[in-house]
């Protein structure tokens, strides 16, 4: 009994988290109409969340009836993620860093050259911790595919074989997560423009002069493959043979060739491209004119990536907090 208790509490406590996060400001009552929880329940809550400093107090407002009382609001500074997301800019590698709040507002960030070898990503990592000591948790945005901690395939093969989790573990105590930077820019794509994750989607991100990331991406499930090379685009035909494509012209005419694959062995819903340049009208075109798309019975909707850093900052955001109060999902 007293287990289930404990689990009662802890769900009740899950909801007021998300109605707080949800809310700028919230009167206890409010709470207790959304959730459907007691107001004994509901305060009590408060005073435990207050003693965490999970939650403030805000201002005293004035209610539609009665006197003014106190509203409630989470404290956005409790957690603040450190982002590190390896980004390819023309062909170079970049470490940008980007500390935020948790609604995944920008509270500092900075840019320099990717560390090449492990012993000097620890180091890029040591002083960006220096930089950023309250931070509270990191995730690593890469261009490679990472199967249990350890990179399978990467940007010009660099990262391949790095173990991630051992290279962090050695240097912070912090909670670590790293994912593929295709997979974070689909995902943070579709939050960004308010398109459920619940549906078929596959994501393509190819920055100039470099090859493409697929993201496959089924009723919130990232289909990962053996090794989590599932969907990697380098080693179809067209780019295993001629390499990455080294014009935004030939990038342009690959993506349209290789889209109607995607589209026959998935049928999704909807294809998510992203790019370092502007893509959208070339690609649009060039696809009109792909006559294998045109004859496809599925027929996709197609949505273009245009802020890269906001969508960065979703997908990671969401890989820290998608199963937590805090999902922006």
């Amino acid at each position: 009994m007293a287990s289930n208790n404990h689990l009662v509490r802890s769900q009740n406590k899950q909801l007021v988290l998300k109605q707080l996060f949800q809310h700028e400001s919230l009167f206890a009552a409010d709470i207790v109409k959304a959730t459907g929880i007691s107001m004994v329940t509901v305060n009590s809550l408060i005073r435990e969340l207050l003693a965490e400093d999970t939650i403030i107090k805000g201002p005293l407002q004035q209610k539609n009836m009665g006197r003014p009382a106190v509203t409630y609001q989470l404290n956005v500074l409790k957690q603040q993620p450190l982002l590190l997301c390896l980004i390819d800019i023309e062909g170079e590698l970049f470490l940008h860093t980007l500390l935020v709040d948790i609604k995944g507002r920008i509270l500092g960030e900075n840019q320099r050259i990717a560390p090449r070898t492990p012993a000097d990503f620890q180091k890029a990592v040591t002083q960006q911790l220096h930089n950023y000591p309250q931070a509270t948790q990191i995730a690593l945005c890469i261009p490679g595919k990472i199967n249990q901690g350890i990179v399978t395939s990467s940007w010009y093969e660099v990262f391949d074989l790095w173990p991630l989790n051992e290279l962090m573990a050695a240097i912070t105590t912090l909670p670590f997560y790293c994912q593929n930077d295709a997979h974070l820019l689909t995902i943070g794509a579709c939050i960004h423009q308010g398109l459920s994750l619940r549906q078929t989607i596959v994501g393509i991100y190819n920055p100039e002069q470099s090859m493409p990331g697929i993201t496959l991406l089924v009723n919130e499930t990232l289909l990962e493959g053996q090794r989590s090379l599932a969907g990697e685009a380098k080693f179809l035909p067209g780019y295993l043979d001629q390499g990455v494509p080294k014009t935004r012209t030939t990038l342009v005419n690959r993506l349209a060739e290789v889209i109607p694959f995607y589209n026959a062995a998935f049928a999704p819903h909807c294809l998510i491209v992203a790019s370092t340049f502007p893509i959208e009208s070339s690609l649009r075109l060039a696809l009109a004119q792909q006559p294998i798309l045109q004859k496809q019975p599925n027929q996709p909707a197609i949505y273009f990536v245009n802020d890269l850093k906001q969508a960065l900052i979703f997908g990671l955001h969401w890989l820290i907090f998608h199963n937590t109060p805090y999902s922006l999902a």
